[in-house]
C-alpha cells in the first residue's frame, strides 16, 4: 500500500508541475502579449506627436495664425469654422458659407486670404 501511495503521490506531484509549467507558458504568453500590444501603442503615440510636432513646426513658418484666420473668416460671414490646419505651406478650413453650405477652404499662408473654395 506505500507503493501506491508514493506512485499516486508522485502522480499527483508531477501533475501539479506540469499544471505549474502551463499557467507560468500561459502567462508568460499573456505578458508577451500585453507588452506587444503596449509597444504598439507606444509607437502609435510616437507618430501621432511627431505628426503634431511637425505641423506646428509648419504652422509656425506661416506669416498668419489659425485664430487669425478664424477672426477673418468669421468677419467675412463664415459660421461654423472648424479643422483649420496648416499642411503642405496652405491653411485648409472647413467652414459654412454665408448661404449655410458647407464648404471647404484653402487659405494663404502669407495673409490668409481665400485661394480656393469647394462645396
Amino acid at each position: 500500500m506505500t507503493i501506491k501511495n508514493s506512485v499516486l503521490s508522485l502522480a499527483m506531484a508531477t501533475a501539479l508541475v506540469g499544471g505549474a509549467y502551463a499557467m507560468t507558458t500561459s502567462n508568460a504568453a499573456y505578458a508577451a502579449e500585453a507588452t506587444h500590444e503596449a509597444n504598439e501603442a507606444a509607437a502609435e503615440a510616437n507618430e501621432a506627436a511627431t505628426e503634431a510636432a511637425k505641423e506646428t513646426n509648419e504652422a509656425e513658418e506661416s506669416s498668419v495664425t489659425a485664430q487669425f484666420l478664424f477672426d477673418q473668416l468669421t468677419a467675412a460671414g463664415y459660421t461654423d469654422i472648424e479643422d483649420i490646419e496648416f499642411d503642405d505651406g496652405f491653411w485648409t478650413a472647413e467652414a459654412k458659407d454665408a448661404k449655410g453650405q458647407k464648404v471647404e477652404l484653402k487659405l494663404s499662408d502669407v495673409d490668409g486670404s481665400i485661394i480656393s473654395k469647394k462645396d
